[in-house]
């Protein structure tokens, strides 16, 4: 009757165990917000006029681009990058971990058979049917054979071994976010690494045709000097500036090499030559001015998955504290064992007067194990204060890499928009040098000069436009892939 007492008290703890633990055990911690905002007025905010759009994309940022050759590219990024994979990884080992943790809230169960043969001592005396009888063993050896199952449960009545589930799922979700943030800093690089490489491609193009011009207006001076017309310093000048522009040509030769082997890596291949990647040409159709239209809340913060998972890290930290705490409180665990047969034949093995088992519960609490307990939850509530830190430090990290490219973008369109009017109006003084030349007012070399400084500016205008380009895809990446 006892026994079935202790039961029903123990059954009546674990039913009644949630809204005790909740009332003692639960670890609150006020979350870091993020109270920045980018809605400010867009004559406010950038003076240049930019034109935004407010309207979300209705496909990936990268898909906008519609280069085939690019989408390709993020495609095997996402197959073969290490970095991808990895992070997959790292989600099958959370994944897993959460099964094994989740087994602690189950019974236990196993089952097995046994067999022995014993012999005892004739001056060994065993254990008789009561605790004051007893006999000497008679020296032979008997068999015995047993086929018991056992099973344990650890009444979870504080629910901290539920508890310690739920830190692992948020490891998890936490995992399943670093693996987006992996992907969003993995397209920004393949694509920005991809867009600098058909810039090289264009600049090497456009310095190609200004050595061409130079060796043109190289002849042209020699013919003059050896007429008496210049003097040799201008011939000299002019081989110079070949001999700088060949230097030039050849740094861009060796970038765009360092690009193609980058671009390669990150796709999970091995460093390859040019020629293995199709590419598209550059055009100013890649440099849309079109960003976000008046400013952006900073709600699509809340989407980054840097952010995400380093909110959830926090909270399995915030739980990890409560689990410690329970440390302190005894465990009940509930056993019933070698449920089965035992005989010390095996013709009686199966016998209706062999069945067999003992069922029970332990209630245990620690007295004394050094300091562990204690210890353990000043660990946690360590771990968890460096995970808030660490929370706050990457919203603040957010904030300021929005801000820097908000930053960067301004800049680059006022850049862009002056580089334009220099092109334009190198366009227009190279069109009157042309017209002095048909009347004979001005010699060639004057109009191949003009060329020349068309080519130089038009090398500019491209390298802002990358700029620009790089900023905006950085922009993409900062706002969790997207705005």
């Amino acid at each position: 009757m006892k026994k079935i007492i202790l039961l029903i008290v123990i059954l009546i703890l674990s039913i009644h165990s949630e809204v005790f633990a909740k009332s003692i055990f639960e670890a609150k911690i006020e979350m870091p917000k993020i109270e920045k905002s980018w809605t400010q007025n867009q004559q406010t905010q950038f003076s240049s006029g930019l034109s935004f759009n407010t309207n979300f994309p209705d496909i990936e940022w990268w898909e906008g681009f519609q280069d085939k050759n690019l989408n390709a590219l993020i495609e095997d990024a996402f197959k073969w990058n290490p970095d991808i994979n990895i992070a997959k990884t790292n989600i099958e080992q959370a994944k897993g971990m959460v099964k094994y943790v989740f087994a602690n809230e189950l019974p236990h169960a196993d089952i097995g058979s046994t067999y022995l043969r014993s012999k005892f001592s004739e001056n060994v005396v065993l254990p008789g049917t009561d605790s004051n009888s007893g006999f000497l063993g008679n020296g032979k050896a008997f068999n015995f054979f047993s086929t018991p199952i056992n099973v344990s449960y650890e009444v979870d009545y504080l629910r901290k071994n539920h508890d310690k589930t739920e830190s692992a799922k948020k490891l998890y979700k936490a995992a399943q976010y670093e693996e987006q943030a992996v992907k969003i800093s993995l397209i920004s690089e393949v694509a920005s690494t991809y867009f600098n490489l058909i810039e090289m491609d264009k600049l090497l193009e456009l310095q190609e045709n200004k050595i061409m011009i130079l060796n043109d207006i190289l002849g042209m001076k020699e013919a003059k000097y050896h007429k008496g017309f210049i003097d040799f310093e201008d011939v000299e000048t002019t081989r110079t500036e070949i001999k700088q522009n060949e230097n030039t040509y050849n740094d861009l030769l060796i970038q765009q090499s360092l690009l193609a082997n980058k671009l390669a890596i990150l796709v999970g291949h091995e460093p390859a030559n040019l020629s293995s990647f199709k590419r598209s040409k550059w055009t100013a159709k890649l440099v849309n001015t079109d960003i976000i239209n008046g400013g952006i809340s900073s709600d699509l913060l809340t989407r980054r998955p840097d952010i995400m998972a380093a909110e959830s890290q926090l909270q399995s930290s915030l739980i990890d504290i409560k689990v410690a705490r329970k440390e302190f409180l005894p465990t009940i665990n509930l056993s019933l064992r070698d449920l089965g047969f035992m005989a010390t034949s095996f013709n009686k093995l199966f016998d209706s007067n062999s069945f067999n088992y003992m069922i029970g519960g332990i209630l245990n609490q620690s007295i004394f194990n050094g300091g562990a307990t204690v210890a353990n939850l000043k660990i946690k509530k360590a771990t968890a204060d460096i995970r808030l830190q660490e929370y706050r430090k990457t919203i603040l990290t957010a904030l300021k890499e929005v801000e820097d490219s908000f930053v960067k973008i301004n800049n680059d369109y006022n850049s862009l928009k002056n580089q334009e009017k220099n092109i334009e109006s190198n366009q227009s003084i190279l069109t009157v040098s042309k017209a002095k030349y048909s009347k004979g007012f001005v010699d060639y070399i004057t109009v191949r000069e003009q060329e020349k400084q068309y080519y130089d500016n038009q090398m500019g205008l491209i390298s802002t436009q990358s700029k620009f380009l790089m900023d905006k895809i950085s922009l993409y990446k900062d706002l969790g892939g997207g705005y």
